[in-house]
C-alpha cells in the first residue's frame, strides 16, 4: 500500500524511551530527579518554535502540526524532520513513523538507529517490531549487543514483551542469543534474558530476589548446561548469522558554544579543536548524575593524556561555583567544570533534564548524545573509537 493512497493515522501518544530498572528505589530517585529538573528550568520562556526543543516539546509540537497537515504529506515531513539538527524533534519524528502503521517506513526507522542521539536510537528499536516484524527481530538481537548500555536494556525489555504479545513478534530464533545475553557483563540484561528464555524454551531457571552472586551464577550454569545437550535444535538462522554492534554514524557540527569554567577559563569549540571532548550537562543534587560521577572519573584518568577532555556543565547549583568545587573536592572530579547558561542548554537541544553527555571529535562534529546516567564501557567504546580516528 503507497503512502499516499490511505490515510495514515497517528494516536499521538507519546512516549520517552523506556529505562527498565530491576531497584524500585532507583526509579523513584530517577523520577524525583526529573521533577527536579523541571522545577528548576520551570521559569524559562517557551515562546520558541515547539518543534525546537526538547524530545516531549518537540513531540507535542509535531503532533498539533500533523493534525494541520494533509494526509500524503506526512509521511514526506516525517522523513524531513528525521534528518532535522535537533535531536527531540528527530525522536519526534521516528515516534510518529512508529505509529504510522506504514510498512514503506520501516527502513526509515532502521536508519534512524545509526543516530547520534540515544534517545532516537533506542525510539528506532522499539518502533521497528509494530512495522517490520522481521526487520524489528533481527535489530532487536543487534541492540542485544550495543555499546550502549541504555540500548542492551530497551532490547532485552522489548525482547521480553515480544514473546508475550499476540501475535509474538520474537521466536525462537532469539534463543542463541538470549544464552548469550547471559554472560553479559549487564546485571540487568543477564537477568532479564531469563523471561523469555523460559517463554521460548519451557525450561524453568531464573533467579530470585535476594540471590547471593554466587546463586546468580548457578542458575546461569544451568541453562549453559542445557544449552550444551540442546544447541543444535536452535541454529542461527542465515539472516541472524554474523550480526555485529551498529555504531552511530550520524554527524552535525557541534554549536560555537562559549562557557566560563568556575576557574574563569574559557570554553568555546575553536579551543577544543584536535581534542575529544565529553560534555557532561549534570548537578550535585541530581542522584543519576551522581551515580555516574565514579565512572567518569575513572574515563578522566584513563583518557586524560590521550587526548580526551571532560567539561561538566552543572545546572541549578544553588552554592554556585564555591559550592561546586567543594563538592568536586569532596568526590574526586579533578576534570573542569563550568555553570551552566540557558544559552548552552538550548545550544545543544534544550536541555531541561540530567544528565545529557555530548561527545565531540577532534573536528568538532557531535557523534554521540547520551539521556540519563551511563558506565565506564558505554563512554570508553565510544571514546576509543574517537581517539582512534585521524583529525
Amino acid at each position: 500500500m503507497s503512502q499516499t493512497s490511505s490515510p495514515v493515522e497517528f494516536n499521538g501518544d507519546r512516549r520517552k524511551p523506556v529505562r527498565w530498572f530491576p531497584w524500585a528505589l532507583l526509579f523513584l530517585a530517577m523520577l524525583t530527579t526529573v521533577g527536579l529538573t523541571k522545577t528548576y528550568l520551570s521559569h524559562r520562556a517557551h515562546d520558541e518554535n515547539p518543534l525546537h526543543g526538547d524530545a516531549d516539546t518537540a513531540s507535542a509540537g509535531l503532533d498539533d502540526l500533523l493534525k494541520k497537515t494533509p494526509t500524503e504529506q506526512r509521511i514526506p515531513l516525517l522523513r524531513k524532520y528525521l534528518h532535522d539538527t535537533n535531536p527531540g524533534l528527530r525522536y519526534a519524528a521516528v515516534d510518529a513513523l512508529g505509529d504510522s502503521a506504514e510498512p514503506a517506513v520501516a527502513r526509515d526507522i532502521e536508519g534512524a538507529f545509526t543516530d547520534s542521539a540515544s534517545i532516537v536510537r533506542q525510539r528506532a528499536l522499539e518502533s521497528l517490531p509494530k512495522i517490520d516484524r522481521e526487520r524489528g527481530m533481527l535489530l532487536l538481537m543487534i541492540g542485544l549487543r550495543d555499546e550502549d548500555k541504555w540500548i542492551q536494556e530497551a532490547a532485552i525489555s522489548q525482547i521480553s514483551s515480544g514473546v508475550m504479545s499476540k501475535p509474538p513478534f520474537v521466536d525462537k530464533r532469539a534463543v542463541p542469543f538470549l544464552i548469550q545475553a547471559l554472560d553479559s557483563p549487564n546485571q540487568i540484561v543477564s537477568t532479564l534474558a531469563m523471561s523469555p528464555l523460559r517463554k521460548l524454551t519451557g525450561q524453568h531457571w531464573k533467579t530470585k530476589k535476594g540471590m547471593t552472586d554466587a546463586q546468580r551464577q548457578g542458575v546461569i550454569r544451568q541453562w549453559k548446561g542445557w544449552w550444551k545437550n540442546e544447541h543444535g535444535h536452535y541454529e542461527i538462522a542465515p539472516q541472524f548469522a554474523n550480526i555485529r554492534p551498529i555504531r552511530p554514524s550520524r554527524t552535525d557540527p557541534a554549536p560555537d558554544f562559549h562557557i566560563s569554567d568556575i576557574d574563569g577559563k574559557d570554553v568555546n569549540l575553536k579551543s577544543q579543536k584536535g581534542k575529544v571532548t565529553l560534555l557532561n550537562f549534570w548537578g550535585t543534587w541530581c542522584p543519576p548524575c551522581q551515580q555516574e560521577i565514579p565512572d567518569l572519573v575513572q574515563l578522566d584518568s584513563l583518557y586524560r593524556n590521550r587526548g580526551l577532555e571532560i567539561v561538566g556543565i552543572a545546572l541549578g547549583e544553588q552554592d554556585g561555583a564555591d559550592g561546586l568545587r567543594i563538592w568536586c573536592k569532596a568526590h574526586g572530579v579533578e576534570y573542569r567544570q563550568a555553570l551552566s547558561t540557558h544559552a548552552m542548554q538550548d545550544a545543544f537541544g534544550h536541555i531541561e533534564e540530567v544528565p545529557v553527555s555530548v561527545l565531540i571529535d577532534k573536528q568538532g562534529r557531535i557523534r554521540y548524545r547520551w539521556e540519563g546516567e551511563r558506565d565506564l564501557a558505554t563512554f570508553s567504546s565510544a571514546v576509543e573509537r574517537l581517539l582512534l580516528e585521524q583529525p
